[in-house]
């Protein structure tokens, strides 16, 4: 069903309500299985089975977990599951600790739990049971059996197979098409009409829609059909934007991101860099056996140049991508767990196996024994991916530098040598001042008397440590910035060696805007004294000091002098306080004079001093502002200094060590064992050789899968990034074969598989239903007709900037740029720089783990934390919602209904044609164009209508769908 075009916006809410209502469409089996191996079992293997399996000497509470009949029976308080609704679930609120304490040695992390709720929320799939689909392979492998697995066979091209209507197929694949349809008593439907295919073509090529010069080219080239359509694919395989589009496409599953995301949401400044080499390798058509080869060991392969190191440097971002727990304090267990995450990546990226669920024991399903996975763990192990630490517990990645010119270098070194000199001359000069300061503290410190500084009494409220004013004791003095009026105070207490009278003296530095009438109270043994200290003159002993009076005191701490800003209206200083015994002030006069010059003398020398720090800091900081740019840093994967192989962790615990596994790969896809030979090298390069080789029976039957999921929106295996036991078979295994060894032959050329793909008669159908077949094969499986497909967000997102002309096609460099080290607070703020008001494509957005941008997640963006070689497909209402109150979508509007308007000597018949063109790949039917005028003739605001009805155009279905 279309939603009529022409309806006012409001109108639109009620259809579009009722159209997105079909809900959620769940995983499959095989992701949720994936799921339940990788996650559930091994936490119920590692936290319940002691207690409640059929190996515990005594079954607690009647209740088993390791198999799915044991949860469902439940134990003495009934289920202990009912799936979908974690919060009526006992085990959950077992494990939360609300009832029972389970297990009863320590509560599971926060993060354990969720996995628990998930599982349960999603319908807690168990498959630990014989239902005659899949059975779990038991220890003890007979090899030859495990081997013979159809994705563990050599692919074998065939020639096309013999079909009755020969003069269908434009390609040998479609003769495999036709023939499995032939013999299911089935036809193909029609072939597409020009404009839908160029739209068809045009967006799955390079995510955007065909402009109208396209269209009218196409339909007006009198080529045959094949001849005009090969024009188009070529020219489009040629843009730019194939590769932006394409580049996408493997982002999801190398799990791209410009954060860490996890606990410690740091900012990957460098990994736009990763993001451009795939984009480039694209358009470059780079063989994907030497793409692989570089994503895994690209530091390790031979370069003829600067450029060429940079880029193979550049591709093992791959490896350090992926997110990772960096508080983790247990860093032991940190580094298996970003090898967990890396084995798994390569494991689904590549050969399509789920190799993760290894870790803890033997894969249920596949032929992949724990030992198997820790050969592969020596590997990653003997790879440096952490180093270092950004605060106390927090672990940091290294970026390397890449290579830059010899100038380049040249100039890079000698700005380090300036700056190491000019650093080491401010050292000295620093050093300097701080011997001048402490020899001024030390004759200040001296005065006749007892000296109570600043630095030792007792302060009340906010004062401001200050040297401007050139006269104090020590090292500074304080002041009250004029604020807070009578809720400061500083109060010098002496430590007297005898009582007697003691003449008080307080300093402080005198001149305008102090304030004349400060409160002093002075406490002595003959009781307390009030006295107001006029600061706004100089003191009249060495500009310094001014005498309060003589007091009797006791010995000891009795006494004490405090000075506050209670009825000040200007600033009040306080720096110290001197107590000088009555029969040695004669004495103290005497060497009043002597003090002072001295005084001065040092005081000059510190303010000479402070001048040359001074200089020499601006002369850095200029020095640094003008430095020749940094070589450029990326996330590269290192060899780690110490390679090892690894021991077998039991249960996939770090603490508990097995045997030690000599590096190497699987078996499944060997003639046996299969180890690494250079004992001073990680592994990396054999292991990229072993994936990338041409008798690799998965790596090239998993991209050509990937291809035509991507042209077709289903997969001959549509389990995409699992091809294992519990993965769907191909619908058409002789043709994915074929095409595997053809792509192989053709210099693994992904853009040649696609132009391939884009010129068969099978890419070219149409989506015209037919019932019975349908009835029959309702997942179009047997490919009768093409796939009617929604587009995916990027490009909903840049086809409105690219029909309101206001897409800008450059690169994003440094998406980060203007983030925090940590972009995301621990709370409900946002992430700093997050509100992106970018035009750009929307794969050059800032992609931050636990922060994507809305829109892209509003119509299913791939989860950059795990490998998602297809994306999850919904429909519910918040999609409509989103297009019916998104700014974005409305200024897009505005945009595109403004430069409709430019032009006053146009109809609205002129007008419609390239807005329909432009959003539809067509131009509008009679209807259309009467309801329009009919709409927009019913409207006051001409601009507003046209909006309006602009956005009614994007949120229709046909806007984002593809036929």
């Amino acid at each position: 069903m279309e939603i009529p075009a022409l309806l006012t916006v409001r109108k639109l809410v009620l259809i579009v309500l009722g159209l997105f209502s079909a809900g959620t469409l769940l995983a499959d089996d095989a992701e949720q299985a994936e799921f339940f191996e990788s996650k559930v079992r091994p936490l119920l293997f590692k936290h319940c089975y002691e207690c409640h399996s059929a190996e515990s000497e005594e079954l607690k509470g009647g209740l088993a977990v390791d198999t799915k009949s044991g949860w469902v029976t439940g134990g003495d308080s009934g289920p202990a599951i009912v799936p979908g609704k974690p919060d009526e679930s006992p085990l959950i609120d077992a494990v939360k600790y609300l009832t029972f304490e389970m297990p009863p040695q320590g509560k599971l992390s926060d993060a354990e739990i969720k996995i628990l709720e998930t599982w349960v929320q999603t319908g807690a799939y168990d498959p630990r049971k014989d239902d005659g689909h899949v059975k779990a392979v038991r220890k003890g492998y007979d090899w030859s059996t495990a081997r013979d697995f159809w994705a563990f066979r050599l692919p074998e091209s065939s020639g096309p197979p013999s079909v009755t209507d020969s003069k269908w197929p434009n390609d040998d694949l479609d003769y495999f098409v036709l023939a499995r349809l032939e013999s299911e008593g089935m036809s193909p439907a029609p072939d597409a009409d020009r404009r839908t295919w160029l739209r068809r073509v045009t967006f799955d090529l390079t995510g955007l829609p065909p402009t109208i010069e396209d269209q009218q080219a196409f339909l007006a080239d009198t080529a045959s059909d094949s001849v005009a359509k090969a024009k188009v694919v070529d020219r489009l395989l040629a843009s730019p934007q194939y590769g932006v589009r394409w580049g996408r496409h493997w982002l999801d599953v190398a799990r791209y991101a410009d954060s860490n995301g996890s606990d410690f949401n740091a900012s990957f400044y460098n990994a736009w860099r990763y993001r451009d080499y795939v984009v480039n390798a694209f358009n470059k058509d780079k063989p994907y056996d030497q793409f692989v080869r570089e994503q895994l060991a690209g530091d390790l392969l031979p370069y003829a140049n600067r450029h060429e190191q940079a880029e193979q440097l550049t591709a093992t971002t791959f490896l350090n991508i992926g997110a990772k727990m960096l508080s983790e304090r247990d860093k032991k267990k940190l580094q298996m767990d970003v090898v967990d995450e890396q084995i798994d990546t390569v494991g689904k990226t590549f050969l399509g196996l789920t190799i993760g669920c290894a870790r803890c024991h033997d894969h249920k399903f596949d032929p992949i024994p724990t030992a198997d996975y820790y050969a592969l763990a020596g590997i990653f192990k003997s790879t440096i991916t952490l180093e270092g630490e950004s605060q106390q517990y927090v672990s940091a990645w290294k970026e390397t530098s890449l290579p830059v010119s010899p100038e380049h270098a040249e100039a890079l070194k000698k700005h380090s040598e300036s700056v190491a000199a000019m650093k080491s001359q401010l050292n000295s000069a620093k050093k300097s001042l701080d011997k001048a300061k402490k020899n001024l503290g030390r004759l200040t410190s001296s005065y006749e008397g007892i000296v109570v500084d600043n630095t030792e009494a007792k302060i009340v409220g906010d004062w401001k440590e200050s040297t401007f004013s050139p006269n104090y004791v020590g090292e500074g003095y304080l002041h009250d910035e004029k604020t807070d009026q009578g809720q400061k105070s500083v109060t010098w207490t002496p430590k007297l060696p005898h009582a007697g009278r003691y003449e008080v003296r307080i300093a402080y530095a005198g001149s305008s805007g102090r304030d004349d009438a400060v409160p002093v109270t002075i406490q002595h043994a003959g009781g307390v004294h009030e006295a107001k200290l006029n600061q706004a003159k100089a003191a009249s002993i060495d500009s310094l000091f001014e005498p309060l009076g003589t007091f009797e005191f006791q010995a000891g701490t009795q006494g004490s002098v405090t000075i506050s800003n209670t009825g000040t209206t200007d600033y009040v200083i306080a720096d110290a306080v001197q107590f000088i015994p009555v029969k040695k002030q004669t004495v103290a006069a005497a060497e009043s004079s002597k003090t002072t010059d001295e005084t001065a003398k040092l005081r000059q020398e510190v303010k000479a001093a402070e001048k040359v720090v001074k200089s020499l800091e601006k002369e850095l900081k200029s020095l640094e502002q003008n430095a020749p740019a940094p070589a450029p840093m990326v996330m590269a994967a290192r060899e780690a200094p110490q390679i090892d192989d690894c021991n077998i962790c039991i249960r996939g615990e770090v603490k508990n060590q097995g045997k030690k596994v000599q590096r190497g790969f699987l078996q499944a896809l060997d003639s046996g064992p299969r180890h690494i030979h250079n004992s001073e090298q990680s592994g990396r390069l054999e292991l990229a050789d072993w994936i990338a080789r041409t008798d690799n029976p998965l790596t090239a039957r998993v991209i050509v899968n990937r291809v035509w999921h991507h042209m077709f929106g289903a997969g001959l295996v549509r389990t995409v990034d699992n091809f294992g036991h519990l993965g769907e078979r191909p619908s058409h295994p002789e043709l994915l074969d074929t095409l595997a060894v053809e792509f192989v032959e053709n210099g693994w050329s992904i853009k040649q598989l696609i132009r391939r793909i884009a010129l068969s008669r099978t890419y070219a159908m149409s989506t015209e239903f037919e019932a019975d077949y349908a009835e029959s094969d309702p997942d179009n499986r047997l490919l009768w007709r093409s796939n009617r497909k929604r587009l995916q967000a990027e490009s909903i997102r840049d086809a409105m900037l690219f029909v309101s002309e206001e897409l800008d096609l450059t690169p994003n460099e440094a998406p980060m740029k203007g983030f925090r080290y940590l972009v995301v607070n621990n709370s409900s703020q946002s992430a700093s720089g997050s509100k992106n008001t970018s035009l750009r494509r929307s794969a050059y957005l800032p992609i931050i783990r636990n922060q994507l941008p809305a829109f892209l997640t509003t119509f299913d963006f791939a989860d950059p934390d795990v490998v998602v070689g297809k994306r999850s497909l919904t429909n519910v209402p918040a999609q409509a919602l989103y297009l019916l109150n998104s700014p974005f979508v409305a200024a897009r509007a505005k945009a595109m209904a403004e430069k409709l308007t430019q032009d006053e000597t146009l109809t609205i018949t002129d007008r419609l044609i390239p807005l329909y063109q432009k959003v539809y790949g067509r131009t509008p039917t009679a209807i259309e164009v009467e309801q329009s005028e009919q709409f927009l003739a019913d409207q006051t605001d001409a601009n507003s209508a046209w909006t309006q009805l602009v956005q009614a155009l994007f949120a229709t279905t046909e806007f984002r769908m593809l036929d």
